[in-house]
């Protein structure tokens, strides 16, 4: 769409092709009951970026937007914000997993990837509300690196384990930090001094209501994932995690391309260019439709060619087939609502966000455990019941964003 983007893009090329490398020699080395806590334990991070971006993420670009005077101690207000949320997650992070029933050192490395992981993410965040994509690209890009020459070792080592799995992500995320060394040190020394209320005036306006409504988001996106790995165990749900794997393309462009474009949606709006605003949604809307439309026949030549690559050959192709069609649809319907959601978090419109989120989550989680319960294939009736509240999701925040022109304009 512009430059920034194009380096967004190639950053993620680096990120995801690194985590999937990773997660592509692990299935084929570890048990599926390892791999589908492997699968969980990234949930759950994922989970932790949903809510950094929330709290953090998308009320700081409207508080950049609004007061641009104020920058640097917004930044710092936010960042001490950062710790402290850390700092609240790590313990539900652990309980979850050891719900899940995971080893203890797996816990422990997982630990230690995800606290390095939620840090980075806010830095992100700062690159980005400052537009300075490409140093925020090359993050990614030494992650990637070190990410994939890491795990190409242990492969050649032959100690290809979750752990070291876990622990090589870890440290991939720990140096592209340190790349960002000077920026960490100026909020580190300065964090600590801030100002929580220029945080908590942004919060009370905007970041509760994005709060609830990724909370009710991620329950509706992932409500198959908690499902099944916590009432029937990580083994139910590795066949997911193991096609999930070849369609992790499609949510990282997501995520990627929200995080970049948001603050440009939020200089439209704010600008009173409403018009061009609902345009390049529907251009978002569009493209990212487009991208997960053709991952997902990638993945079904896959099935077709190489049925082997998928659960490291755990799997035959007929079992995978209805699987992976319900996981395309329903990653095609999340990149349709993806432009019009980013719209309107950068216009401030997280209440309205949040109470249409809040209608598809009950109705995703109620459904996915009625489908464990009385469906005749658990995991094809959970699938079913995600995809449903992902198309009521769609539906009432395309509706949202259209009456929010409207509103604009007027």
């Amino acid at each position: 769409m512009r430059s920034k983007f194009h380096s967004g893009i190639t950053g993620a090329i680096f990120y995801s092709g690194a985590n999937f490398l990773c997660a592509f020699s692990l299935q084929f080395k570890v048990d599926p009951v390892e791999f589908g806590g492997y699968a969980f334990a990234l949930i759950l991070v994922q989970f932790g970026l949903s809510l950094s971006n929330a709290t953090l993420g998308s009320p700081l670009v409207v508080a950049i937007s609004e007061n641009p005077q104020n920058r640097a101690e917004i930044y710092a207000s936010f960042f001490k914000i950062c710790l402290i949320m850390i700092a609240v997650l790590l313990p539900i992070f652990v309980l979850s997993l050891w719900a899940a029933g995971l080893a203890q050192s797996v816990i422990v490395w997982g630990v230690f990837y995800a606290s390095i992981l939620w840090l980075r993410w806010y830095l992100r965040a700062i690159f980005l509300a400052d537009f300075k994509s490409q140093q925020c690209a090359m993050m990614d890009i030494i992650y990637g690196v070190i990410c994939a020459f890491g795990t190409l070792v242990l492969i050649w080592w032959g100690k290809v384990t979750v752990q070291t799995a876990l622990a090589v992500m870890g440290v991939a995320a720990l140096l592209s930090v340190l790349q960002a060394a000077k920026v960490l040190w100026i909020y580190l020394r300065h964090g600590m001094r801030a100002k929580m209320s220029l945080w908590r005036a942004s919060f009370v306006r905007h970041g509760k209501w994005a709060l609830l409504g990724v909370s009710t988001a991620e329950i509706t996106a992932n409500a198959h994932a908690y499902c099944l790995t916590l009432f029937l165990g990580p083994a139910a749900y590795a066949p997911v995690a193991s096609l999930a794997l070849f369609f992790r393309p499609t949510p990282i462009l997501i995520q990627t391309v929200t995080q970049y474009e948001r603050p440009r949606l939020a200089q439209l709006f704010v600008a009173g260019e409403h018009g061009q605003w609902r345009r390049f949604a529907f251009k978002i809307d569009s493209s990212l439709a487009g991208a997960a439309a053709l991952n997902g026949l990638g993945v079904a030549g896959l099935i077709l060619f190489a049925p082997q690559w998928i659960g490291g050959g755990a799997y035959d192709a007929l079992f995978l087939w209805p699987l992976a069609a319900l996981l395309g649809v329903t990653q095609i319907t999340r990149a349709l609502r993806t432009g019009a959601s980013a719209a309107l978090q950068a216009s401030g419109e997280f209440r309205a966000l949040a109470t249409r989120t809040l209608i598809a989550a009950p109705l995703s989680l109620g459904a996915s455990i009625t489908a464990l319960i009385w469906y005749p294939n658990p995991l094809i009736g959970v699938l079913i019941a995600v995809l449903w509240g992902e198309a009521i999701l769609c539906v009432i925040i395309l509706r949202c964003a259209y009456f929010t022109n409207r509103k604009g304009h007027r």
